[in-house]
């Protein structure tokens, strides 16, 4: 039998806020109703003092537990999925502020080697990858369309130093961003003239 654990004060907060980035992380089960969550469940708010946490589903069977009605806990492919489909939306929301993988992987309650290999094997790139992705998009939009210093856009998209910024943007696209917003306004006055 699986010993029993108190969720941590992070669990916790999951359970309370319903957070849907934790899902896959762990689950939770009330002592007083004999069913088991995933920490998403919108179900009443159990007192803390009736909550147990487990690993998986299975250790909750095993401890007497029925899965909940609602929330489904047994569905393991998207509680599985869901952390580091939360993680995307969190780098997605999240990528001007100067991001490291372990502030990803405690966004979404998951230990940073074991968040980095499970983000690897599901999106087949690295984080940081994944996030260099995300910024190069908007800094693409961002020199496309603003009248901003190539400074101010490598803030905005989480880069320290605009001379970074260009370097990888150059390897990137190929063309550095003074020029790409060159090619931006020369095509744009040119089909004006037409």
């Amino acid at each position: 039998m699986t010993a029993r654990k108190r969720p941590t004060n992070g669990q916790w907060q999951a359970i309370i806020h319903n957070e849907g980035c934790a899902d896959g992380t762990f689950f939770y089960a009330v002592l007083t109703t004999g069913i088991f969550c995933k920490p998403s469940c919108v179900s009443r708010q159990p007192r803390k003092q009736n909550v147990v946490v487990f690993p998986n589903p299975n250790a909750a069977l095993q401890a007497g537990f029925r899965p909940c009605k609602r929330c489904q806990p047994l569905d393991t492919k998207t509680a599985f999925d869901q952390p580091i489909q939360a993680s995307q939306r969190f780098m997605q929301k999240h990528y001007a502020q100067p991001l490291t993988v372990a502030q990803v992987a405690a966004a979404v309650h998951l230990n940073t080697s074991y968040f980095e290999h499970r983000f690897r094997k599901q999106t087949g790139q690295s984080v940081m990858r994944y996030l260099l992705d995300v910024r190069m998009a908007h800094s693409r939009d961002l020199v496309s369309e603003a009248e901003l210093s190539i400074q101010t856009i490598a803030r905005r998209v989480g880069f320290q130093s605009g001379n970074y910024f260009g370097r990888v943007f150059k390897a990137y696209f190929g063309v550095t961003p003074s020029n790409w917003q060159q090619q931006g306004k020369w095509g744009e006055q040119k089909w004006m003239e037409n």
